[in-house]
């Protein structure tokens, strides 16, 4: 099933005007485009300034935390000593890759980037996040690019790139959804059991409750 999108750019007021493309609806709800214009110039771009675009997405990362912790995250390189900033660098340089491979080989670089989109999402499961807020780093990448490459984007060839790549960042987003709520269930599963055990073990303390074996069947 296709529908057609009309776009407009105005350097302006930065909002999208006069470009007419068709779009795929895939089977997850997300738009693929008929001609994959992943091959052209934004994606070259993002690769020639790839080191940029990563540092400024794991900014954009830290921003979500307390400013003392990413002063402090910030500082500390060695991978041993801050292991969560480093999982945020092997998923931002996973996700890219995957954001600006070419169609051919996109289903690939998802599921090579998703064993590090989880161990993020893991970590962000159980911080003090509202689901949003533990998810928001993924779609911050639309952010980093479009402030980035923003001239780029307002070329007509370039803007109709900014959408596909848009959408391949939203699959990824769909991805973390996905496994951050059985991060979630997960969690609430073993809650549950400890809090049974915990409850169980007083009742015995208080002596309220007895194994089926104390129990005389004559009695």
């Amino acid at each position: 099933m296709g529908c057609s999108v009309v776009l407009i750019f105005d350097n302006d007021s930065q909002n999208f005007t006069n470009a007419e493309f068709l779009v795929n609806v895939r089977r997850i709800g997300i738009c693929e485009y008929k001609d994959d214009p992943l091959t052209k110039q934004l994606p070259l771009k993002i690769t020639q300034n790839r080191e940029a675009v990563e540092q400024k997405w794991f900014d954009a990362i830290l921003s979500t935390y307390a400013p003392e912790t990413a002063v402090v995250w910030k500082k500390e390189k060695n991978r041993f000593a801050n292991p969560v900033c480093h999982a945020f660098s092997v998923c931002i340089s996973a996700v890219l890759d995957y954001v600006v491979s070419e169609q051919a080989d996109a289903d690939a670089r998802l599921a090579a980037a998703q064993p590090s989109i989880e161990e993020v999402v893991r970590i962000r499961a159980i911080q003090n996040f509202a689901p949003s807020d533990a998810l928001c780093f993924l779609p911050l990448l639309k952010k980093v690019i479009r402030e980035t490459f923003w001239n780029d984007i307002a070329d007509g060839d370039a803007a109709v790139e900014f959408l596909a790549l848009e959408s391949r960042i939203d699959v990824v987003l769909l991805l973390g959804l996905d496994i951050y709520s059985k991060c979630r269930e997960k969690l609430f599963e073993l809650r549950i059991k400890e809090l049974k055990n915990t409850h169980a073990t007083l009742l015995r303390r208080a002596n309220l409750v007895c194994e089926l074996s104390d129990i005389d069947p004559k009695s």
